[in-house]
């Protein structure tokens, strides 16, 4: 098994990769990257039903003898300590780590078998403790930089939850879609909101992230 297409294969010449789970997640952390000249590349590999699945795959691709390190993204969603767990399952079962290997925001080196010269590291979002996800961390980041538009949000989402044939749940991402609705400019998507540097990358919002970030870089 090997990993599939639509930018799920591990770019050749990567020696940092960001294991996310989406491709809003990939958009955001490979703009982080960018923005912060690490060199650090991103892929989606699915949600939590096919997380499993796709990141046993991750070290069957041809490109992943030329890492030095990965790092692997998750949206705590009801649980960060659940999320945490599944992450140092995987790196149990798929990459000879022990149990329990990593905490929150923690590179360390593999240092076992194929895999020793290998350091894996962990970040569940939004912050590791509470519930969420990164659109938790991105309304966070808008609340600094695009405050008027944030007022907006709030009243929007107030209405439509009024709507008594609304679905509820995933509040933040529907929250993000009306931010990204919201700015300056006509945004398709959360990349093309990136792109047009509508996201402040330097925000308090994302300092922990960013440590994390040149901690993987650095290993």
């Amino acid at each position: 098994m090997t990993l599939k297409a639509d930018n799920r294969e591990i770019p050749k010449g990567c020696q940092t990769l960001l294991i996310c789970e989406g491709p809003g997640d990939a958009a955001f952390l490979g703009a982080m990257g960018r923005h912060m000249n690490l060199g650090a590349r991103a892929i989606p590999i699915g949600g939590r039903s096919q997380f499993r699945d796709n990141i046993r795959a991750v070290p069957n691709d041809p490109n992943f003898s030329a890492l030095r390190a990965f790092g692997i993204v998750r949206d705590a969603d009801d649980s960060a300590a659940r999320a945490l767990d599944r992450v140092n399952g995987a790196l149990r079962d798929f990459f000879g780590a022990g149990a329990n290997f990593l905490k929150h925001g923690e590179v360390k080196r593999l240092a076992s078998g194929k895999f020793a010269q290998l350091s894996a590291g962990a970040f569940v979002l939004p912050d590791g403790e509470e519930r969420g996800e990164l659109e938790d961390l991105l309304l966070e980041s808008a609340r600094e930089s695009h405050p008027d538009i944030m007022e907006c949000v709030k009243d929007f989402r107030a209405c439509a939850r009024r709507n008594k044939d609304a679905e509820a749940g995933k509040e933040s991402k529907k929250a993000v879609q009306a931010l990204i609705s919201g700015f300056p400019a006509y945004c398709e998507d959360l990349n093309v909101a990136l792109k047009k540097r509508f996201v402040n990358l330097d925000s308090g919002a994302f300092s922990e992230l960013r440590d994390f970030l040149r901690k993987l870089a650095a290993a």
